[in-house]
């Protein structure tokens, strides 16, 4: 019998950071979450290890992450979402009062990813990785649709139809949230990109417009970079914030000639 040899789909290549997001370089002060993105598969439990923000190029934030066991990866073992602690972000809280805020405004941080951190093949990353950004005040307003701006394509195209969020939201949710809807409440197929810092979004359909009204929906669960939902702020002071019954749906109507 002839013999065959069973390729693996990375060969020798050493992993690589890929991507983080947000990809803004200037981010909020109170920054919720982190997305590292890998091109292989990563051994996991490990990111408190060889995840390190540092603070003006020296002072390295201690208990900046919340750390999860097990960590929150997507099924790939690709995608690792990391969160800034909430327990220091929101008000009043013990690790608030005891730490601190993870980060402050008007300095410069670094987040470092060490090359020492192995894929599922024990290879280590090919090199470091480093993310540099700068932190604007605090952001504490939920996102609201109504102020987002909407072009409409012409009909009879594939054109794309382009929202401008006026602020950069989260990477991950804005591939899970929207949907278009014609005006018979038919849901219109196609392909969504989101845009540069995420403040933009684009819908290209699958098929030519066809003139009429059309409704973008929005699960209300979508948030910006703080975890401000469209439906209230991440840090809400639970004392004065009166307890009622949240829509899961946002809904903007546009119209294409």
């Amino acid at each position: 019998m002839g013999s065959f040899e069973i390729t693996e789909p990375y060969g020798n290549n050493a992993p690589n950071v890929v991507a983080v997001y947000p990809s803004a370089d200037t981010l909020p002060e109170n920054l919720l979450k982190i997305y590292l993105h890998f091109d292989q598969p990563m051994r996991e439990g490990l990111s408190a290890q060889y995840v390190t923000l540092i603070k003006n190029g020296s002072d390295t934030v201690h208990e900046a992450f919340l750390d999860l066991q097990p960590e929150l990866w997507n099924a790939e073992r690709t995608v690792l979402t990391l969160s800034l602690d909430p327990g220091r972000i929101k008000r009043d809280l013990q690790p608030n009062k005891r730490l601190g805020v993870p980060m402050h405004s008007n300095a410069h941080y670094q987040i470092i990813v060490s090359d020492a951190w192995q894929n599922k093949r024990g290879q280590k990353l090919a090199k470091p990785f480093q993310k540099n950004f700068v932190t604007a005040r605090k952001d504490t307003k939920s996102p609201e649709p109504s102020e987002w701006t909407l072009v409409p394509p012409a009909s009879k195209t594939r054109q794309a139809l382009q929202i401008d969020f006026h602020e950069s939201l989260d990477h991950s949710l804005l591939r899970e949230v929207f949907q278009i809807q014609d005006g018979k409440g038919q849901t219109v197929n196609g392909q969504w990109k989101t845009g540069q810092f995420e403040r933009q979004a684009a819908f290209i359909p699958a098929q030519n417009w066809a003139p009429g009204q059309y409704k973008l929906l929005i699960e209300t669960r979508l948030e910006d970079l703080p975890g401000n939902n469209l439906n209230r702020p991440f840090d809400r002071d639970l004392t004065k914030t009166k307890a009622s019954a949240a829509a899961t749906v946002s809904e903007l109507v546009f119209t294409i000639q």
